[in-house]
């Protein structure tokens, strides 16, 4: 194996700050160093020239933590730089070049620059170049830290995509996902384009019924105008003379109502003036009225105030009165009290001094009490001394009896345990012969299991292999049909191109496109044809013959009736540049000479072209003066000998004229002649190309039918085997079973036999308790009686103590006392009340004499104010009498008499203004008559204008206003003057307008609408056709994708299964791993799982394994995936790292193993490891932070190095 990477070159990356250059020229390379040292900062700067834009799988956070940071002895730097060299000399990837170096370079600006061989490229390139051998979609080719332990984390779904990447199917996902999103898109635009035609199909509809009922409302419409112009015509002249007689009949009411309207004014006059009096003397007479309302007012409030100083008087003689009697009540009840405070006070002395003679008594029988409770004390603490002791004794007895029985019942227990001991194992001994005999009876079931196991298995992996050739076969046979179909698109799409070319007249002279387009189109005859595109030449001659001919290859052929027609047409355009014959265009025969005897002589053109036998003559006409030779030598022999007027033309397309001229070169429309040979030539290699298409299709569905029926016999094996492994599981765990019974029965047996010994010693020692604890009771018993005997004693000189008659005494004592002092302090409160009472009569007695004083002044007062006040109204009376005699009664009865003569002038001032407003009343109706009229009018005309726009109006001219403007008449309506209609006229107009009314509002636009939208609908459902029709291409190539991507999962699933089962038990020196689809029927959409069984257990979860375990699992499926679709190098990062010593060495071995197919770099602490590198690199952290790295020898490695 020819090592494919060379070197790594690293400066300013992560810890490298420096230039440091890695070469790998072994199998495998090892790279060592401590923890922190920078070791796996290689294998980021790896990830990160290969163009990998995950930051997180390059432990970063941002593009400048890529770059060296600086420390405290070193600056930072300002880029990072990192080169990968490849050796293509094999040509592995697909550029010219024997070496390959890739340079990414990173600023701290976030700005990133790819190099490729010195040139500088963006990363879409670099992962084209990478794409195609892999590289770039592969996920396990360098394996980061924590990435092997990931394998076995990831979903089965994720896990698929590890399977995806080694199958090499990223291209055909990657063409199903653009042919997905062309097929979404395509349905898109369907849907869009169906949405669109059902919105137009109902507006279509909607609009031809909108242009029918348009057609029938112009229809109607001219009809009701008709009508219309005669009604307005009657109506006009009718509504004029209406206007004509109101007029008249308001001018004459309106003089009426002046002459009414002077007699009202003369009446209200008079009356006025009668009331200018009559409010004069009410004037007069109201100042005499408010005087005596003064004189009144002030009469009343006198009279008032003498009323309410009578009544204060009365109230204060009450008072006094009352005031008298209370003053003597209080005086006697003064003396009362002060009679019972005298007897309350002697009462008090005497109640004190039994209270003190009580108090003596009762400290005398306190103190006896007192020295009585402390003998008793003393006596109840030595009986109670005893009661404590003799209750310890009784409750020692009560448990000492319980013990006993306790005892007793274990003995009885323990025999019992041990009589069921015995018979357990009797039963065991039993148990376990039979089941030994099971056990040898499942072993050889076992045996017989396994050698059909092996047979059938080697039958599956036959067929698997038949299976795989032929799904190779058929891979082979699909890569074929791609390619021929692929061969065949081209060839139409060339086709394609060439009739497109031609039916756009590409290439062709302007006058010559412009002519046939007329043609086309019908503005010219029909039938012109460029001559072109019927003749075809050999590819050898195309180049002499457009030579020769030079403009004439856009020559046309027309027909010889419209010769005269297309002269006219070229003389109207003088400028265009054509060529025209006609197609009957007879032969010119012309003696020729032979000159196939000379050297370079191929012949006339006409002979070398092939045409049909339409335009034979034509092209005869045409070419049959055209000598076609090899070479310049023979074309000059010929012209100097010939004397015929022929044009020899060589190969190589130069032209010799007989007159001397020579020209050199095809003529830009030259080039064109050849399309119909190659049209002709793609068609014939295309039907070529379908038929090769339609063999391997043939092939293909053999080679399929073969394979359903291998699939469908192994099968029916598989299924056999899956029936057989089942019963094996099934046998082995009852064999399984059998063996744990059979070592449980063995233990059970040996633990009853030992418990049986054990329970005849605990017997043993229950008795000699039960004896002990008898001894101890009667001990118990003898001093609770003791302890009786004291107790009754104590008791009898209690009863001799007379504590209860003591204390009787003194609480007696007590009774009394507190009676005693209830009494004292009730009669001490009662004297404390009646000396308050007294205080309180005498300060009442003194309040009661001052307001008697204070009465007798203000009735003193009262009766003087009383005298006043009597005189003042007798005064005010007097004054009124003399203003109602002498002022108010004459100007009364003057006022009483004009009021008399306003009353009736009033009555015929009101005559006079009842005529004034019958009159008013007829004018007011007679004018809004005349503006009723009026406006009828003017709404005629209003009606009238918008029926028929600017009218002339025939008729009265007085009564309708100004002239109208002097418009030119063809734009003015005449409204003619019609004394009478008919009476179905406005019955007609009617049913027209309703008409009208029902054909609703119509649009004007509708008719020119329903033939656009006709228009876009017939385009729409063209397009809806090529719409599904790409979509069901789309989907047909989808489903081929898919097929084609199956057979490359599977097979690449099959052999990493089988590699991952091989290194599995390599690596575990035994036991079984498997891989399985967790959806059968679908593969590729389903997901992947794993299965172990470890060597000497059950099959179990990925989850109950242990670290070391899983690492090492992970490590199978990597190794798997690496040997079956191997990448150009592998990085392994500390994959080791969990494993032990044991374990490492069968790793080493497979690493060996691996590394003949693949060049390995590995990032390693593990000496065993490292013995297995052919060359490796120490790694250590300088004092400035930076990495430094040493090429080192296996002995030179250092413990320091494997930190």
């Amino acid at each position: 194996m020819e090592n494919r990477l060379e070197s790594i070159e690293l400066q300013g990356v992560k810890t490298f700050a420096t230039t440091t250059r890695l070469e790998f020229p072994g199998k495998i390379t090892a790279i060592v160093g401590p923890n922190g040292s920078g070791k796996s900062n290689i294998a980021d700067a790896i990830r990160w020239v290969l163009g990998e834009q995950s930051f997180s799988l390059l432990r970063a956070k941002k593009t400048e933590d890529m770059i060296f940071s600086g420390s405290q002895q070193r600056s930072r730097s300002g880029m990072a730089s990192s080169t990968i060299t490849f050796n293509n000399e094999d040509g592995w990837l697909p550029i010219d070049y024997s070496h390959v170096a890739i340079t990414r370079q990173a600023y701290r600006d976030g700005q990133n620059e790819y190099i490729l061989n010195g040139q500088k490229v963006r990363l879409k390139d670099i992962s084209e170049l990478l794409s195609q051998t892999g590289m770039s979609e592969r996920n396990y080719t360098i394996i980061g830290q924590g990435l092997v332990d990931a394998a076995l984390a990831l979903k089965p779904d994720e896990r698929r995509k590890l399977f995806e990447e080694a199958a090499g199917i990223g291209l055909y996902r990657s063409r199903k996902e653009d042919s997905l999103r062309k097929l979404e898109n395509t349905r898109k635009n369907l849907d869009r384009v169906l949405d669109i035609l059902t919105e137009i199909k109902p507006r279509l509809r909607s609009l031809e019924r909108q242009a029918q009922r348009f057609q029938e409302y112009q229809q109607v419409k001219a009809d009701l105008r008709l009508l219309l112009r005669e009604w307005y015509g009657f109506q006009w002249h009718v509504k004029q003379q209406d206007l004509r007689k109101t007029r008249d009949a308001f001018h004459e009411q309106e003089v009426l109502v002046h002459s009414l309207n002077k007699l009202h004014l003369d009446a209200k006059t008079d009356v006025e003036g009668a009331r200018a009096r009559l409010q004069a003397y009410r004037k007069e007479l109201e100042a005499f009225y408010g005087e005596l309302s003064e004189n009144h007012s002030l009469l009343e409030q006198t009279t008032r105030e003498l009323a309410i100083i009578e009544e204060r008087q009365r109230s204060y003689k009450q008072q006094k009165d009352n005031l008298d009697l209370d003053i003597s009540n209080i005086e006697e009840e003064i003396k009362g009290i002060e009679a019972q405070g005298l007897a309350l006070k002697a009462e008090i002395e005497q109640r004190q001094e039994e209270f003190h003679e009580g108090a003596e008594e009762e400290r005398i029988f306190a103190q006896k009490l007192a020295d009585v409770i402390k003998e008793r004390e003393q006596i109840d603490f030595a009986l109670d001394k005893l009661k404590v002791k003799r209750i310890q004794l009784e409750t020692e007895k009560v448990q000492t009896v319980v013990r006993i029985d306790e005892l007793e019942n274990r003995v009885n227990a323990l025999q019992n345990e041990r009589d069921r001991v015995e018979n357990a194992i009797e039963t065991l001994q039993h148990q376990r012969n039979e089941a030994n005999e099971q056990f040898l009876l499942l072993e050889k079931s076992s045996q017989t299991f396994t050698q059909k196991i092996e047979q059938q298995k080697n039958e599956i992996d036959e067929f698997k292999h038949q299976i795989e050739r032929l799904n190779h076969d058929r891979l082979s046979i699909t890569q074929q049909i791609n390619h021929k179909d692929n061969q065949r698109t081209k060839l139409s799409t060339q086709l394609s191109l060439l009739q497109d070319a031609e039916k756009a007249l590409s290439g062709y002279s302007e006058g010559s496109k412009k002519l046939l387009e007329n043609s086309r189109q019908g503005r010219l005859p029909q039938g012109i044809e460029p001559i072109s595109q019927h003749i075809l030449i050999d590819e050898q001659y195309e180049r002499a013959i457009s030579a020769a001919l030079g403009e004439l290859t856009d020559l046309l052929a027309m027909p010889s009736q419209s010769k005269d027609k297309l002269i006219k047409y070229l003389e109207a355009k003088v400028d265009d540049r054509v060529a025209l014959m006609p197609m009957d265009q007879s032969t010119q025969t012309i003696q020729k000479k032979d000159f196939h005897h000379l050297d370079g002589v191929i012949g006339f053109a006409n002979t070398l072209v092939s045409v049909g036998k339409t335009y034979r003559n034509l092209v005869d006409a045409l070419l049959s003066d055209i000598l076609v030779v090899k070479d310049t030598e023979t074309a000059e022999i010929i012209i100097g000998k010939s004397d015929l007027a022929i044009i020899v033309v060589t190969l190589s397309g130069i032209v010799f004229y007989p007159n001397g001229l020579i020209i050199s070169g095809q003529s830009p429309s030259g080039k064109r002649i050849g399309r119909t040979r190659q049209q002709a030539e793609l068609q014939s290699e295309r039907v070529l190309v379908e038929k090769e298409i339609e063999e391997l299709l043939d092939q293909q569905m053999r080679i399929e039918k073969s394979i359903e029926q291998l699939q469908a016999e192994q099968d029916e094996l598989v299924q056999d085997f899956t029936l057989l492994e089942r019963d094996w599981q099934v046998n082995e765990g009852k064999l399984q079973d059998a063996k744990d019974a059979h070592a449980r029965l063995l233990e059970q047996e040996r633990w009853n036999t030992d418990r049986l010994l054990a329970l005849d010693a605990d017997m043993i020692e229950v008795q000699s308790m039960i004896e002990s604890g008898k001894r101890k009771l009667d001990d118990i018993e003898a001093e609770i009686n003791r302890v009786l005997g004291e107790e009754k004693k104590i008791n009898l000189e209690l009863q001799a103590i007379p504590l209860f008659e003591i204390q009787q005494t003194l609480n007696q004592l007590k009774t009394q006392q507190i009676v005693a002092k209830n009494t004292l302090d009730s009669v001490q409160q009662r004297y404390q009340d009646i000396s308050n009472r007294v205080d309180v009569s005498k300060q009442r007695f003194q309040e009661l004499t001052n307001r008697r004083i204070e009465i007798a002044a203000e009735l003193v007062e009262i009766e003087k104010r009383k005298r006043e006040l009597t005189q003042k109204i007798e005064e005010i009376q007097l004054k009124i009498n003399h203003l109602e005699t002498e002022h108010v009664e004459p100007l009364s009865a003057i006022g009483v008499e004009t009021e008399q003569s306003i009353v009736e002038l009033q009555q015929i001032e009101a005559q006079s203004h009842q005529k004034v407003i019958i009159a008013e009343r007829q004018y007011t109706q007679l004018q809004m008559e005349l503006e009723r009229r009026q406006d009828q009018l003017n709404l005629l005309r209003d009606r009238i204008g918008d029926d028929f726009g600017l009218v002339s109006f025939e008729g009265d001219q007085k009564y309708d206003g100004p002239m109208p403007l002097p418009f030119n008449d063809d734009l003015i309506e005449d409204l003619p003057q019609i004394a009478e209609i008919p009476e179905s006229h406005e019955d007609d107009i009617k049913r027209l307008k309703g008409q009208l009314v029902r054909i609703g509002a119509v649009n004007p636009e509708a008719e020119q609408e329903y033939i656009e939208v006709k228009e876009r609908f017939e385009f729409l459902t063209n397009q809806v056709a090529d719409l599904e029709k790409a979509s069901q291409d789309l989907q047909k190539v989808i489903e081929e994708l898919d097929d084609m991507m199956e057979i490359e999962f599977v097979k690449t699933y099959q052999a990493v299964n089988k590699e991952f089962s091989a290194v599995f038990s390599r690596l575990f020196n035994g036991g079984e791993a498997k891989l399985i689809f967790t959806d059968e029927e679908k593969p590729v959409e389903g997901g992947v799982d794993i299965e172990v069984r470890l060597p000497g257990r059950r099959q179990q979860g990925l989850a109950s394994l242990s670290g070391g375990e899983r690492s090492l699992t992970a490590v199978a499926l990597i190794f798997a995936l690496l040997k079956v679709s191997p990448p150009p190098f592998c990085i392994l990062d500390e994959v080791d790292a969990m494993l032990d010593e044991s374990n490492v060495g069968r790793f080493v071995e497979e690493l060996r193993e691996l590394s003949e197919q693949i060049q390995v770099v590995i990032i390693t602490h593990n000496r065993n490891t490292v013995q297995a590198a052919d060359v490796i690199y120490g790694v250590t952290m300088g004092r400035d932070s930076t990495s430094q790295m040493i090429s080192l020898k296996l002995d030179e490695v250092g413990d320091a190095y494997f930190a």
